[in-house]
């Protein structure tokens, strides 16, 4: 089988080796002992060595392989049979086909510009198939390898939504099947992970964009968090992925983004990450997921202490959208005879949960508020508010260890994510 194959050997083999002119023989060369290829030999003769069997093929442009056996020691000198063979076979199956059993006899395969480096002759490592999908061949790799011919360690843990969208969570963990992440479980949207590998992790956390709103304003991004942090093989962990907030068309606002959060389960309240959400688009662009504990706009709005955002009045206008939720607090709406309310209503975020409900307009599932002809403000640590000026804030962000970095309105538009990478 060619399973019991010599690995592959990349090599230079240069003119001093092969004693002949100043060009050097750039290649990958795969090898197998005790074995001949048969029925593609073009030209034959006597060598003293497999090196010089080799120079013959590498100098040759119809030469793609060899067989090469020892035949003994004739006169002064060690003497060999060389076969140089031509192009076919080039997939492991047929040379595994065309290969025959010979006792002393080594066959070897060099590559050329002409031929790809695909897993066709090369083959995967770690278990990996080698299949041929759309007329190329590609490695299908178990999970715990990644790479062209899964040869790296998979070490990287990447949380998503699992294609939920609006203010509910995901559902399942149906998304990871076949993946590292395929024993995550999933209650009320948020997902629990089990830390496979103690170790030092890279963690990086995303909040969820707000919806746009009026064309072309746009809804604020969410904030970036990341840093290293040292986990224990058994630890579990909490992960609310922070969705987008709706979006109905471009002559509407959108709903806050949900705020993205990482605890120690069962504990709610043992946080390791919040990256806030950003606030939904109006007339107005939404204000981002902000760098500090608080939610991002005015100082009337802005939930603070890990409360929900408020809504604000004028004297002309009186928003009818909902604040984001805090980590502590639902997201309120205006309440009637003040000019700041935090009543709570189905329209404001729900703390480490929901968004805001309403019709086509909803918060992103981590606390957004929903829109109306206001946009909603975004779910964090605090969440944002609603201003009469129909700008929305963005919800506040939370980082562990001091050493952690945060980055105002530092993700690209759409929904949250979590990624840990594992250190070696």
């Amino acid at each position: 089988m060619l399973s019991s194959a010599i690995p592959l050997y990349l090599c230079l083999i240069s003119s001093k080796a092969l004693a002949t002119t100043k060009t050097s023989f750039p290649g990958a060369i795969f090898t197998k002992e005790n074995s001949r290829l048969k029925g593609y030999s073009f030209k034959w003769h006597v060598t003293p060595s497999q090196i010089s069997c080799t120079q013959a093929c590498l100098t040759n442009p119809r030469c793609y392989s060899t067989n090469f056996k020892e035949t003994g020691v004739h006169g002064a000198r060690q003497e060999g049979t060389c076969e140089l063979n031509t192009e076919s076979p080039l997939d492991l199956i047929s040379l595994e086909r065309d290969l025959h059993y010979e006792f002393g006899s080594l066959y070897a395969r060099y590559s050329r510009d002409n031929m790809d480096d695909s897993c066709r002759w090369i083959g995967c490592q770690n278990n990996g198939a080698c299949v041929k999908i759309n007329k190329e061949y590609t490695c299908e790799c178990g999970v715990q390898w990644i790479g062209k011919l899964c040869e790296t360690k998979n070490r990287w843990y990447n949380f998503t939504t699992l294609g939920a969208t609006g203010k509910n969570g995901p559902v399942s963990a149906e998304g990871y099947k076949g993946t590292l992440l395929q024993e995550v479980q999933v209650t009320n949207g948020v997902q629990e992970w089990q830390v496979p590998v103690e170790g030092k992790y890279h963690v990086e956390a995303c909040g969820a964009s707000g919806g746009d709103g009026i064309l072309p304003k746009k809804g604020g991004k969410g904030a970036k968090v990341s840093g290293v942090t040292r986990l224990t093989k058994g630890d579990k962990l909490a992960i609310l992925v922070g969705q987008k907030g709706s979006t109905q068309d471009g002559s509407h606002p959108g709903g806050g983004g949900g705020g993205t959060f990482v605890y120690r389960s069962p504990n709610k309240f043992d946080i390791i990450i919040v990256a806030g959400g950003g606030g939904g688009g109006g007339k107005k662009d939404g204000l981002p997921g902000n760098e500090s504990p608080d939610g991002s706009g005015s100082d009337d709005t802005r939930g603070t202490n890990g409360g929900g955002g408020k809504v604000c009045r004028d004297a002309t206008y009186i928003p009818d959208s909902g604040a984001g939720a805090g980590y502590l607090n639902k997201g309120g709406c205006i309440e009637s005879g003040k000019f700041c309310g935090a009543l709570h209503c189905s329209k404001g975020g729900i703390s480490l949960g929901q968004g805001g409900g309403a019709t086509n307009c909803d918060g992103g599932f981590g606390g957004g508020g929903a829109c109306g002809t206001f946009p909603g403000g975004g779910g964090g640590y605090s969440g944002g508010g609603v201003a009469p000026d129909k700008e929305a804030g963005g919800g506040g962000s939370y980082k562990a260890d001091s050493t952690w970095k945060v980055i105002k309105g530092g993700c690209e538009a759409g929904d949250g994510y979590v990624s840990f990478t594992a250190e070696e």
